[in-house]
Formats: structure tokens, C-alpha cells, sequence
């Protein structure tokens, strides 16, 4: 399931200009996505609640854009948001960019970057 992703994003995805990558060893895209599950899964993926939802699930996803690499897809309970997911970046190293919108925004994430 990955490598077909992958493969699909490598061969459907293009830069306009891929020479603006080489300022960096590594460039990340992160995002994540929620959606309503059935109520019977309540126990299994409980969610915020919100709409009428009881069940809700999200992905999680981390993509390299040079190497065209999938480092992360996680398929877990709704119940967390964005931000806490920006506190571990064990994966970042040196000379990287992370892309990610304000939902991973926390001053204890980007201390870990600075850090880095």
C-alpha cells in the first residue's frame, strides 16, 4: 500500500522548479485528516465528538519530497489533535524542512527543531 502511494505521488506530482530542494538535505510535507466512523466503533476509534460524531478516526501522514519517500502513515483514533504530533521529530535532522499548517504549531516543537 505504500509503494503504490508513493509511486502514484512520485509520478503525479511534479515542481515547477526542483532546484529550489537542493538548499536542503530533506524536505517533509505533514498533514493529517479526520473522518466519522460508524457508532458500533466508538470503543475501538473514539473521537472529540462535535456533529453528532460518537467515532471518528484520522491519518496521519509524512511525506519526503525529494526522495519520494512515505515516512509515516498512521491510522488512529480521533482523539488528539494536530499539535501533539509536532513535539516528537526524532525523524528531522540537520539541514531538513518541515512543511506543516498552524495545527502542529507548539513552542516545545519548534525549540526541538531549533535544537536539532
Amino acid at each position: 500500500m505504500r509503494a503504490l502511494l508513493a509511486y502514484q505521488l512520485k509520478s503525479n506530482y511534479q515542481l515547477a522548479d526542483p532546484s529550489i530542494l537542493k538548499h536542503f538535505n530533506r524536505v517533509y510535507l505533514q498533514d493529517s485528516t479526520r473522518f466519522g466512523l460508524p457508532e458500533q466503533l466508538q470503543n475501538t476509534y473514539p473521537c472529540f465528538g462535535g456533529c453528532g460524531a460518537t467515532s471518528g478516526a484520522q491519518i496521519q501522514f509524512v511525506y519526503e519530497l525529494k526522495s519520494h519517500q512515505i515516512c509515516q502513515m498512521e491510522l488512529s483514533a480521533a482523539k488528539r489533535n494536530e499539535a501533539h504530533r509536532s513535539i516528537n521529530n526524532h525523524w528531522l535532522g540537520k539541514g531538513d524542512l518541515i512543511l506543516r499548517d498552524l495545527g502542529y504549531f507548539t513552542s516545545q516543537g519548534f525549540q526541538q527543531i531549533i535544537d536539532k
